[in-house]
C-alpha cells in the first residue's frame, strides 16, 4: 500500500504540474516560446522570407529565395507554414527593386518534381532566372496569385525580412 500512496503522490504531481499558459516546449512545427498565440512566428522551410497572404492562421504564406547566382524560388505554403500548397497559375509576375537600381519585372514559372508529383499548373514552387546575382534585399510586388479560390493581388514584401 505505501508503493500506492507515493506513486499516486507522484502521478497527482506530474499532472498538476503539467502545461500551462507559460509553457516553453514545441508543439507541431512552431515554438511557442517568447510570444502568445496572436502573434506566433513560423519558420520558413528552405530559409527564405515568409510573405504573410490573407489573416494570420486563415490565409497562406510564400516562401521567398534569392539564390548567390540569381535565381528567385518562390514557394506557396498554408498558414501554418507546415504544408506545400499547390496552385494552377503557370506563371507569377514580381516587380522588383533591388538597392541602388531600377525596378525590373520578374516572371517566374511553374517548376516540375517528378518526386512530388507536381506538375505545371498543379505545382507550389516557381522559379526564375533574375539578373541579380549577389543582390542581398530588394523590394517586390508580387502581381498576383491565386490560391484554393481567393486571389492575392499587389502583394508588397522586402527581401529577405518578409512581410510578417
Amino acid at each position: 500500500m505505501n508503493i500506492f500512496l507515493k506513486f499516486s503522490v507522484l502521478a497527482s504531481f506530474l499532472i498538476f504540474s503539467g502545461c500551462g499558459d507559460g509553457h516553453d516546449h514545441e508543439h507541431k512545427g512552431h515554438d511557442h516560446k517568447g510570444h502568445d498565440h496572436g502573434g506566433h512566428a513560423h519558420e520558413a522551410p528552405h530559409g527564405g522570407a515568409l510573405v504573410l497572404l490573407g489573416e494570420h492562421g486563415t490565409g497562406f504564406h510564400l516562401e521567398v529565395i534569392l539564390g548567390k547566382e540569381g535565381i528567385l524560388d518562390l514557394y506557396v505554403l498554408d498558414g501554418e507554414v507546415e504544408n506545400f500548397v499547390r496552385v494552377s497559375q503557370e506563371e507569377l509576375s514580381m516587380q522588383v527593386t533591388a538597392k541602388d537600381s531600377k525596378s525590373q519585372s520578374i516572371l517566374m514559372t511553374a517548376v516540375e518534381d517528378a518526386a512530388t508529383g507536381e506538375s505545371i499548373g498543379n505545382t507550389s514552387h516557381f522559379r526564375a532566372q533574375t539578373e541579380m546575382k549577389g543582390v542581398e534585399s530588394f523590394d517586390a510586388i508580387l502581381s498576383s496569385v491565386k490560391i484554393k479560390g481567393t486571389v492575392f493581388e499587389k502583394v508588397s514584401f522586402s527581401y529577405p525580412q518578409g512581410n510578417e
